[in-house]
C-alpha cells in the first residue's frame, strides 16, 4: 500500500482505478487511510482488536475533511486499544433496531383503549399479512403484560387465496328444494341488467 500525506488536494488527484480499490496509509497518523474504488474515495481506520486486524470505514472523502476524519479515526483507534471492535458494535446496533412486532406490541402499549372488536380485527390483520411477526417473542403473559399483544399472534397456516371458499346456502328439502325469502336476491328482471 502507498503511504503519503491525506490531505484535500492530494485526495483530489488520485485516480480512480477501472478495477478493484486501492489502498493509501496516511503517513501523519498511522492505522488512517484512505481507500479508492471504481466510483468512490473512502476513509478508513485499521487497528488490532484482540490480536486480530480489524477496518472500520469512517465515511466518503467527498463529505469527510481529511482533518474530520482523522480525528474520528484517532478516537476509533484508541476504542480498539481498549479491545472495543467498532464493527461488532454496527452489528448489534443493526440487530437491536425496531422490529414490525416491536412496533405491533408498542402500539398496543400505548393504546390501552382499544374496544375488544378492534384489538381482534388488528390480530386478524397481522395473522393474514403479517405472517412472520411472530417469531422470537416473548410470552407477553409471563412478561406481565396484556394477553391481546403480539405474542398470541400464530401466522395462518394456509394463504388467503388458497384457503377454501365459503359454502353456499344450503338448500334443504325441507325447503322445498328454495332458498328461503329472507336470503333471496332482488327481483329485478335480468333484462335491466347486463
Amino acid at each position: 500500500m502507498p503511504s503519503l500525506r491525506l490531505t484535500r488536494r492530494v485526495i483530489d488527484e488520485l485516480p480512480h482505478p477501472k478495477v478493484g480499490q486501492t489502498y493509501y496509509r496516511d503517513t501523519a497518523l498511522p492505522g488512517f487511510g484512505l481507500r479508492v474504488g471504481a466510483r468512490s474515495k473512502m476513509f478508513f481506520v485499521e487497528g488490532q482488536v484482540h490480536g486480530r486486524t480489524r477496518r472500520v470505514t469512517i465515511g466518503r472523502a467527498d463529505v469527510f475533511a481529511p482533518e474530520v476524519a482523522r480525528k474520528r479515526a484517532l478516537s476509533l483507534l484508541g476504542e480498539m486499544a481498549e479491545g472495543n471492535d467498532p464493527n461488532e458494535q454496527k452489528r448489534k446496533e443493526r440487530t437491536d433496531r425496531v422490529t414490525m412486532a416491536a412496533a405491533f406490541e408498542r402500539f398496543f402499549e400505548a393504546r390501552t383503549n382499544l374496544s375488544p372488536h378492534t384489538v381482534s380485527s388488528y390480530q386478524r390483520t397481522a395473522r393474514l399479512y403479517l405472517k412472520g411477526l411472530n417469531h422470537h417473542q416473548p410470552n407477553r403473559q409471563a412478561a406481565g403484560r396484556p394477553a391481546y399483544g403480539v405474542g398470541h399472534l400464530r401466522p395462518c397456516s394456509v394463504p388467503w387465496e388458497t384457503s377454501t371458499p365459503p359454502t353456499p346456502w344450503p338448500v334443504a328439502p325441507a325447503w322445498g328444494g328454495r332458498v328461503p325469502a329472507h336470503s333471496r336476491t332482488s327481483r329485478v328482471s335480468r333484462s335491466t341488467h347486463p
